[in-house]
């Protein structure tokens, strides 16, 4: 990790060490399951330790560290099961903000909702490989989501909902998710029953792309651990020689 830059710093120093360490998660750079020792992440980061415990508390309070007997805290490591489960989470929670505060639903809010679905589809269209690039469309994405979630007006609820969208975001970057052809169309058909002002076909919208999303973090997760089982000779190689291929 590259040390915090003070210079220009505008946050508390614990908000500057959560804001590297949750990127070091979300890059995989800190790797599900690694020790995460205070003193040796407050070297690189350039601060003392005290900042730094400090982010990894809000970071355990959101369930992205854990702390083990005899290890200290570490990445957490999702189930696949877990992460379903946080897929249904989501969906109640978008459904239950579109059915309480529909009546809301007016220009403005459509025309924010719009702006939000273009700069998502922008981000799409200039994505490369890069982590940067991936973490760009995500946000995006979470931001047309999160316009619609302000219909919700329980503030704690809609944190929590944030905080179980970074479980799926991580694994998401993690694991190089690309965005699907079809979301795109997705949001679209979202978009579009909103500005009908029809409820009933916003809310199916909703429930078909999300369905969508979750089968296809299943697929993926699902041939991702195929492939940690099943390795190609070269990479099962590699494995046995430490990382190292031959």
């Amino acid at each position: 990790m590259q040390a915090v830059d003070l210079r220009s710093a505008r946050n508390t120093l614990g908000d500057l060490a959560y804001e590297h360490l949750l990127r070091a998660i979300l890059s995989h750079e800190l790797r599900p399951g690694m020790r995460l020792r205070p003193e040796d992440l407050a070297a690189q980061l350039g601060l003392s330790p005290t900042p730094v415990k400090h982010a990894l508390a809000r970071l355990a309070g959101e369930g992205l560290v854990d702390h083990r007997a005899g290890l200290g805290p570490i990445v957490a490591q999702p189930t696949i099961e877990e992460i379903l489960d946080l897929y249904e989470c989501r969906l109640m929670c978008e459904l239950h903000a579109v059915r309480e505060g529909f009546a809301r639903v007016d220009a403005p809010f459509l025309a924010e909702l719009e702006r939000r679905l273009e700069r998502h589809e922008a981000a799409c269209d200039a994505r490369d490989t890069s982590f940067e690039s991936q973490r760009r469309v995500l946000e995006a994405d979470r931001d047309f989501h999160g316009w619609y979630m302000e219909l919700w007006p329980n503030g704690r609820a809609r944190t929590w909902y944030a905080q179980l969208n970074t479980h799926i975001r991580s694994y998401q970057i993690s694991n190089r998710m690309r965005a699907r052809a079809g979301m795109l169309v997705e949001h679209r058909a979202i978009y579009a029953a909103f500005a009908a002002r029809d409820l009933g076909r916003t809310l199916d919208a909703v429930r078909t792309h999300l369905g969508l999303a979750k089968q296809s973090f299943l697929d993926r997760a699902t041939a991702t651990a195929d492939d940690d089982a099943n390795p190609p000779p070269d990479r099962a190689d590699a494995q046995r020689n430490g990382g190292v291929s031959e």
